[in-house]
């Protein structure tokens, strides 16, 4: 292991342990490796989930929490993963400071309006793909982010069997697919403008979009396959590959 940069002529090597730190490999990274050397990183605003805990005081904490694989995911995507915290007006003036390229919307805590206990996240993401799409930069929805986009378009929610699942067969554009599911709300239908593009054998709506706006949305997990997806790898690519920065390149 490399020892630590020198300061002022001193040299630090790791301290014992550092060496074998307890985070998952990161599999099939090498893979998808950005080339530094190709384009700048893409910078993504990642929404985050609420957690939830009580203390032994009995206090509520309320923190936001995202799940580390997304950070290596993105990477692999060439992109740069950039948590926004769940408070609306910091959420867009953190779009409007920082050189954004993209809005990933991630899952986990139900909607509001199915029963969930997270009302900061449904208008911070609301209020982030309202921005997105007022400053024509492409969002990507997974699962919750996807039901985001769905309510934006007034398509109805509600509750669907069997599609939590690691293994589940789709439809994907006309091909059958193999996909993670963890989903108890979704969709039979769609509406005007916002386009199917998979769907489960119960009709349940898998994926959609809008090329409009630039809107993406799927009811699936990349971030829990490991090694990381081609496909999901090219989805993430293509979907942030029109961005601002990109054209003034």
């Amino acid at each position: 292991m490399r020892p630590f940069p020198q300061n002022g002529g001193i040299s630090a090597s790791a301290p014992a342990g550092f060496d074998s730190l307890p985070f998952p490999p990161d599999q099939g990274l090498e893979k998808f490796s950005h080339n530094r050397a190709d384009t700048p990183l893409k910078l993504i605003a990642v929404s985050q989930s609420v957690q939830v805990t009580t203390e032994a005081g009995g206090a509520t904490r309320r923190q936001d929490v995202i799940d580390q694989s997304w950070a290596a995911l993105l990477e692999a995507c060439g992109c740069l993963a950039l948590p926004v915290p769940n408070h609306p007006h910091s959420a867009t003036r953190f779009l409007d400071e920082a050189p954004i390229d993209g809005v990933l919307l991630t899952c986990g805590n139900e909607l509001t309006i199915n029963g969930g206990n997270a009302p900061e996240r449904d208008r911070t993401e609301f209020a982030l793909v309202t921005h997105a799409v007022h400053n024509n930069l492409p969002v990507l929805g997974i699962g919750r982010g996807m039901q985001i986009i769905q309510r934006l378009f007034s398509v109805p929610l509600k509750k669907v069997d069997d599609h939590i699942s690691p293994a589940l067969k789709i439809n994907v554009n006309g091909e059958d697919e193999i996909v993670n599911s963890d989903h108890r709300y979704g969709a039979v239908a769609t509406a005007p403008g916002l386009n199917i593009w998979a769907h489960a054998r119960d009709g349940v709506v898998k994926a959609v979009e809008n090329k409009r706006h630039n809107l993406t949305g799927i009811m699936w997990r990349p971030d829990r396959t490991h090694p990381f997806a081609a496909s999901d790898i090219a989805l993430i690519r293509r979907t942030f590959d029109m961005n601002r920065r990109a054209a003034n390149l």
